[in-house]
């Protein structure tokens, strides 16, 4: 009875601990996002733009493009690892994994 009170309070204490890192950025200084002029890059990845989401209901990550060239790359949940949202003039694409919003969306079509 101790090893498996032990057991659920290991499982417990992990789901907790979970986290999801993601690159947090922008290309556009005037957004309330970290800038980082480089954000808009294909295959983006810089160390120094990556947040620790610990919030258990975030499961996404994502890079969110506009029409005039800004990219802004954070952390949602609720969406399929690949899933794409075309709203108006932006797109939006989303993963599942640390530091995977990397791409410029280049799976969505346009």
């Amino acid at each position: 009875m101790k090893l498996l009170l032990a057991v659920v309070a290991l499982v417990a204490l992990i789901h907790q601990c979970r986290s999801l890192h993601c690159y947090f950025c922008t290309n556009d200084y005037n957004q309330p996002y970290p800038y980082d002029p480089n954000c808009g890059d294909p295959d983006y990845a810089n160390p120094n733009f990556i947040q620790n989401f610990r919030d258990p209901t975030v499961g996404n990550c994502y890079t969110e493009l506009d029409g005039n060239g800004i990219v802004m790359r954070n952390a949602a949940s609720g969406h399929l690892d690949g899933e794409c949202d075309l709203i108006e003039k932006y797109t939006q694409c989303f993963c599942k994994g640390d530091v995977c919003n990397t791409s410029l969306c280049e799976i969505c079509d346009p």
